[in-house]
C-alpha cells in the first residue's frame, strides 16, 4: 500500500509540473526592450574609412521573443566623423542566435547625398562628402581632455570653436548609443560617457578591437620600447606602434622586413598644451599599417608631429633612433627596410631617406611627393637636389609613387628620378623595375566620397594585393570591376588637372605592373652602385 500511495504521490505531482509548465508555455513571451537586454558587445575591425564599428551583439533575457526582428527594429546612434552630432548607424542585416541578435553594421560607402563628380572645369572635383557612422577617427572636430567638443569657426552649443583647426582625433571610446524603434533615446543604452570615455556601469562590454592586442599592434610604451624623442611638448619617448608576426623570434638567424609607416599632416600625432592629443589616428586613419599584418615584417607606426613638438623638434632624428632601435633589439633587417608615406609623410620619408642615405631600401609614397618637399619648411622638408637624387640613385633606393588623376603630379619627378638612375648606370630592365609611378582615376574615390587626396586608402585597401590593371574600372558595391583589363606593360593615360587650357597628366604614359605592391616590397633584391 505504501508503495502504492508513493506511486500515486508521484502521479500526481508529474500532472502539477505538466500542469504549470502548459501554463507557462501558454503565456506570451516578452518584447524586445532595454529593461530586457543583459548585455551589449560591439566589434572594430578594419574599413575602407580606417577602423570601424563592423557588429553589435545584443544578449536578451531567456524569454524575449526574437523572431520577428529585422534591422528596422534597432536604433543606433554614434557621432558623424564630419560631423560631431550623433547619427543614425545603417545596419545592414541581423542575425539570430538564441538569445542573441548580431547587428551587421554597414561597410559600403557612407558618401553623403550631396556627394558629386564633375570632370569640367578648373575646380572639377565636384563636392566630395561623406560621414562614416562608428568610426574612430573623427574628421573636422576634436575632444579636449576636459570633455568640450571643438567643432567649426565660432562658438555653437554646445560646441566650442576649432581654432587650432586640428582634429582627426582616435577617440577613446565609440560613443555608441542603443535602443528598440518604439522607445526613444532617453531609453537608450550609452557605451560612452558625457565626456567621451567606456562607461564601465552600463550595458556594454568593452569594445573587442580587431588588429590591437597581443596577436596585433601595441603601443611603444606597452612593449616598454623607450626611445628619447626630441619634442618638447611634453613627452619624453617617441611614440607609436608595432605590430610582430606570429612566428617572431629575436634569435632566430634570419632577420624581419621592417615596415614603417608615417602619416599625413592632419592625422599626423599633435599634442595640445592642455594635453589634448591624437594619438592613434595615424594607425586608425587608413590600412597602411594593418594591411602588412601577417606577411612575415615587423610593422611600425611611427607618429611623427607635423605641427607641434616645439622648435628643437627633429622628427626624422626620432625616426632614425626607432630604426636603429629594432634593428639592435628585435632583430629587423638592416637590409630591408620600407617607409610607406601619406601625403605628408611622403615628405619626411624623403627627409628621413636623404638624411641617412643607405638607410631606406624602399620608397611607397601616397599622394605626395618623389623628392620635392618644401625648402626651408621644418616639418615639410624632403626636396632633394641633386645631390640626394644622386645618394638614391647611388645606393639603389626603389621607389613607387601612387598619384590621384586630379591630386598630386609626380611626371616630372618621375622622370627626374630615371635619369638619375640611368646616370648612376642602373639598366632600363632594374630602372623599370624599381622606380614606379602609378595614377588611379578620380572616380574610383568619388564613390567612397573622397577626394583623391585618398590615394592611401585607395592603394592600401585594392591594391596591396591585388594588381591595378588600369583605370578602366568602377566600384560597384565597394568592389572593384574591370570593364576592360590591361596586361602588364600596357600603358594608360590620366588627364589630371585643367591648367592653362591643358590638363596636367594628358599625354604621359604610365605603365601597368605585373606585381602588386605587397609581393613587389617583400620581393626587393637590394643592390648598391
Amino acid at each position: 500500500m505504501k508503495s502504492l500511495r508513493n506511486g500515486l504521490l508521484s502521479v500526481k505531482f508529474l500532472s502539477l509540473s505538466l500542469i504549470v509548465l502548459f501554463v507557462t508555455c501558454q503565456q506570451p513571451l516578452d518584447r524586445p526592450a532595454m529593461d530586457k537586454v543583459k548585455s551589449i558587445q560591439a566589434y572594430t575591425d578594419l574599413t575602407w574609412y580606417g577602423q570601424k564599428l563592423t557588429k553589435v551583439e545584443i544578449a536578451y533575457e531567456d524569454r524575449v521573443d526574437l523572431s520577428q526582428l529585422t534591422a528596422d527594429s534597432f536604433v543606433l546612434l554614434d557621432r558623424g566623423y564630419a560631423h560631431p552630432d550623433f547619427a543614425r548607424a545603417t545596419i545592414a542585416s541581423i542575425d539570430v542566435n538564441d538569445q542573441v541578435v548580431t547587428l551587421n553594421i554597414t561597410t559600403a560607402t557612407e558618401a553623403s547625398e550631396d556627394n558629386s563628380l564633375n570632370y569640367i572645369g578648373d575646380d572639377a572635383d565636384g563636392a566630395r562628402t561623406k560621414n562614416p557612422i562608428g568610426l574612430y577617427a573623427t574628421g573636422p572636430w576634436y575632444r579636449a581632455v576636459d570633455g568640450t567638443i571643438h567643432f567649426g569657426e565660432t562658438d555653437e552649443a554646445p560646441y566650442k570653436a576649432n581654432t587650432t583647426r586640428d582634429g582627426y582625433q582616435t577617440r577613446p571610446s565609440l560613443e555608441l548609443k542603443f535602443y528598440h524603434a518604439g522607445e526613444s533615446e532617453t531609453d537608450a543604452a550609452s557605451l560612452a560617457d558625457a565626456n567621451g570615455h567606456y562607461d564601465t556601469n552600463g550595458l556594454w562590454l568593452p569594445t573587442i578591437d580587431a588588429n590591437y592586442g597581443e596577436n596585433g599592434f601595441q603601443t611603444f610604451e606597452a612593449l616598454e620600447i623607450a626611445v628619447p624623442t626630441t619634442a618638447t611638448d611634453g613627452d619624453k619617448y617617441v611614440r607609436g606602434w608595432a605590430y610582430f608576426p606570429d612566428d617572431f623570434d629575436r634569435n632566430r638567424a634570419a632577420k624581419y622586413p621592417l615596415i614603417i609607416t608615417i602619416t599625413g599632416y592632419g592625422t599626423s600625432y599633435w599634442k595640445h598644451e592642455d594635453g589634448t592629443h591624437n594619438f592613434g589616428t595615424g594607425l586608425n586613419f587608413d590600412g597602411s599599417a594593418f594591411r602588412w599584418m601577417d606577411n612575415g615584417a615587423i610593422v611600425l607606426n611611427i607618429h611623427d608631429r607635423s605641427h607641434t613638438g616645439g622648435e628643437e623638434y627633429r622628427f626624422y632624428e626620432d625616426d632614425h633612433n626607432v630604426i636603429q632601435y629594432f634593428i639592435q633589439n628585435y632583430n629587423a633587417d638592416p637590409e630591408a627596410i620600407t617607409l610607406t608615406g601619406n601625403s605628408r609623410g611622403t615628405f619626411a620619408c624623403n627627409t628621413l631617406a636623404a638624411t641617412y642615405p643607405g638607410l631606406i631600401n624602399t620608397l611607397i609614397l601616397n599622394n605626395g611627393s618623389m623628392g620635392n618637399g618644401i625648402a626651408g619648411a621644418r616639418m615639410f622638408a624632403g626636396r632633394w637636389t641633386d645631390k640626394e637624387w644622386q645618394d638614391a640613385a647611388k645606393n639603389g633606393l626603389s621607389i613607387w609613387v601612387f598619384d590621384g588623376e586630379k591630386d598630386t603630379d609626380n611626371i616630372e619627378t618621375y622622370q627626374k628620378a630615371m635619369a638619375h638612375y640611368k646616370t648612376a648606370g642602373w639598366s632600363d630592365e632594374w630602372i623599370a623595375e624599381n622606380i614606379r609611378l602609378t595614377g588611379f582615376p578620380t572616380h574610383l574615390y568619388h564613390y567612397w566620397g573622397e577626394t583623391d587626396h585618398s590615394t592611401t586608402k585607395l592603394t592600401y585597401w585594392y591594391f596591396f594585393d591585388q594588381p591595378y590593371y588600369g583605370p578602366e574600372a568602377d566600384i560597384k558595391a565597394g568592389k572593384l570591376v574591370y570593364r576592360s583589363r590591361l596586361n602588364p606593360g600596357d600603358n594608360y593615360q590620366l588627364r589630371g588637372r585643367l591648367v592653362e587650357g591643358t590638363y596636367n597628366k594628358q599625354g604621359f604614359d604610365h605603365v601597368v605592373y605585373p606585381e602588386n605592391l605587397r609581393d613587389w616590397v617583400l620581393s626587393r633584391e637590394y643592390e648598391t652602385r
